[in-house]
Protein backbone atom coordinates (compact mmCIF):
# COMPACT_ATOMS: atom_id res chain seq x y z
CA UNK A 1 0.00 0.00 0.00
CA UNK A 2 1.27 3.45 -0.90
CA UNK A 3 2.36 5.78 1.92
CA UNK A 4 -0.17 8.47 0.95
CA UNK A 5 -2.98 5.89 1.12
CA UNK A 6 -1.82 4.83 4.59
CA UNK A 7 -1.78 8.47 5.72
CA UNK A 8 -5.29 8.99 4.35
CA UNK A 9 -6.57 5.93 6.22
CA UNK A 10 -4.95 7.18 9.43
CA UNK A 11 -6.47 10.64 8.90
CA UNK A 12 -9.93 9.11 8.45
CA UNK A 13 -9.50 7.04 11.63
CA UNK A 14 -8.61 10.17 13.59
CA UNK A 15 -11.54 12.13 12.14
CA UNK A 16 -13.85 9.23 13.09
CA UNK A 17 -12.45 9.20 16.63
CA UNK A 18 -13.10 12.95 16.89
CA UNK A 19 -16.68 12.50 15.61
CA UNK A 20 -17.22 9.83 18.25
CA UNK A 21 -15.85 12.23 20.89
CA UNK A 22 -12.93 9.91 21.70
CA UNK A 23 -10.46 12.69 20.83
CA UNK A 24 -10.49 16.44 21.29
CA UNK A 25 -9.67 18.62 18.33
CA UNK A 26 -6.28 19.37 19.89
CA UNK A 27 -5.38 15.71 20.39
CA UNK A 28 -6.58 14.90 16.87
CA UNK A 29 -4.38 17.69 15.50
CA UNK A 30 -1.45 16.45 17.53
CA UNK A 31 -1.94 12.91 16.22
CA UNK A 32 -1.83 14.21 12.65
CA UNK A 33 1.12 16.50 13.32
CA UNK A 34 -0.79 19.67 12.45
CA UNK A 35 -1.85 22.69 14.48
CA UNK A 36 -5.28 23.41 15.96
CA UNK A 37 -6.32 25.79 13.15
CA UNK A 38 -5.30 23.36 10.43
CA UNK A 39 -7.34 20.69 12.18
CA UNK A 40 -10.38 22.95 12.24
CA UNK A 41 -9.99 23.52 8.50
CA UNK A 42 -9.64 19.78 7.90
CA UNK A 43 -12.80 19.11 9.90
CA UNK A 44 -14.72 21.74 7.93
CA UNK A 45 -13.46 20.28 4.64
CA UNK A 46 -14.54 16.83 5.85
CA UNK A 47 -18.01 18.07 6.81
CA UNK A 48 -17.43 17.48 10.52
CA UNK A 49 -18.88 20.13 12.85
CA UNK A 50 -16.23 21.57 15.14
CA UNK A 51 -18.74 22.82 17.70
CA UNK A 52 -21.51 20.36 18.41
CA UNK A 53 -23.78 22.48 20.60
CA UNK A 54 -27.47 22.12 21.31
CA UNK A 55 -29.79 25.09 20.76
CA UNK A 56 -29.99 25.57 24.55
CA UNK A 57 -26.19 25.68 24.81
CA UNK A 58 -25.99 28.24 22.01
CA UNK A 59 -28.64 30.44 23.67
CA UNK A 60 -26.82 30.16 27.00
CA UNK A 61 -23.53 31.22 25.44
CA UNK A 62 -25.23 34.13 23.65
CA UNK A 63 -26.77 35.29 26.94
CA UNK A 64 -23.43 35.01 28.73
CA UNK A 65 -21.73 36.98 25.92
CA UNK A 66 -24.39 39.71 26.07
CA UNK A 67 -23.90 40.05 29.84
CA UNK A 68 -20.15 40.34 29.44
CA UNK A 69 -20.54 42.96 26.69
CA UNK A 70 -22.99 44.91 28.85
CA UNK A 71 -20.43 45.06 31.67
CA UNK A 72 -17.83 46.55 29.31
CA UNK A 73 -20.09 49.46 28.29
Amino acid sequence: MEESAILEIEKQKIIKAYREKRLTIRTAAEALGIDYWQMQELMEESGVPVADLTDAEIRGRKDKFRKICHVWK
